[in-house]
């Protein structure tokens, strides 16, 4: 497949690095010019482990001066806030097959990409996968995603009837390039349970700076956490979306459990600085509360703590 990675940051690289390997003709398009040259130059490095690494030539497109070629698939992986912006870069890769996939975190990336594209139809997703860019042209995956074990799955989008070739043809590419990936038949269930895991842990590790198995192990960040996480579900729920807490935490137990000692995105950046995606998190949790006659004020808590972190810590976009 002709695959347009929209986002090179980690988890772009990640996803591109292992489908160029797997075959694929891909192109990673960013704004980090540092990157794009370093992977123009040398190859993208990916690192399994302190013993193993391997590197992959893959086509760059440094935005917004040059134009992506025409793809079947385009993998969103920007920040959600960078969507207005990047829908339009996008255009010239649209032919009347192409399929948009956002893996992006936090609610309402898909509908924002779907407003903003003329055509070519957007399916959101989540994934277990994980990666760390550690400079330029270098990613690190996480152990589930370089045991292979991670889990991605995909949401159709709202209306559809029948399901489009080419977002089979992108699930295979996936599954091949040893990012095993599904389209269950309860979308709803897929974002949600997406945001239960990512809208709690995130801001909890970028408010207390840890890892993922630093906040499993503490007892008062899991109190915080489960706060966040009862919110989601009581927002989920009033929308209609049935998910079973048990069932729900014990994922998301053994999901954490594989990550590791891993950085979430929100927590890398408010160390390194720059602006979260706090508002396609706790910002849509807070919004959908107060529309169904709700609180979260756990999120709420967070929205407004994150927010100020970001404008204290001077955001560099």
């Amino acid at each position: 497949m002709r695959l347009l990675v929209a986002g090179a940051g980690a988890m772009g690289s990640m996803f591109g690095g292992l489908l160029a390997e797997a075959g694929h003709s891909v192109t990673l398009a960013d704004i980090d010019q540092r990157h794009l040259d370093a992977v123009r130059e040398r190859g993208l490095l990916m690192r399994v482990s302190p013993r193993e690494e391997r590197c992959v030539h893959v086509s760059t497109c440094s935005l917004p001066d040059e134009h992506p070629d025409l793809a079947d698939a385009i993998l969103v992986m920007c920040k959600t806030w960078a969507n207005a912006e990047l829908a339009p870069l996008l255009l010239p890769a649209l032919h009347s097959e192409t399929v948009i996939v956002s893996l992006q975190n936090g609610l309402g990336a898909a509908d924002s990409l779907s407003s903003a594209l003329p055509f070519g139809r957007v399916f959101s997703g989540t994934t277990t996968a994980g990666a760390h860019k550690p400079q330029p042209g270098v990613v690190d995956l996480s152990p589930i995603t370089a045991s292979g074990a991670s889990k991605s799955q995909l949401a159709q989008p709202p209306r559809s009837d029948d399901c489009d070739p080419n977002i089979n043809r992108f699930i295979e590419a996936l599954t091949s390039a040893g990012l095993p990936c599904e389209m269950p038949d309860d979308a709803q269930a897929v974002i949600w349970t997406k945001v239960a895991l990512a809208a709690t842990a995130g801001p909890t590790t970028a408010l207390l700076r840890c890892t993922v198995a630093e906040m499993v192990a503490s007892h008062e960040a899991m109190k915080l956490w489960n706060s966040l996480f009862d919110e989601v579900l009581e927002v989920a729920h009033a929308l209609g979306v049935r998910l079973d807490r048990t069932h729900l935490l014990n994922h998301a137990l053994k999901t954490y459990a594989a990550v590791g000692h891993h950085q979430t995105s929100m927590a890398d950046d408010v160390a390194n600085g720059r602006r979260t995606e706090i508002d396609a998190f706790c910002g849509e949790i807070v919004r959908l509360a107060i529309s169904l006659g709700l609180a979260a004020p756990t999120h709420r808590m967070m929205l407004d703590v994150i927010r100020a972190i970001d404008e204290i810590g001077g955001v560099n976009d």
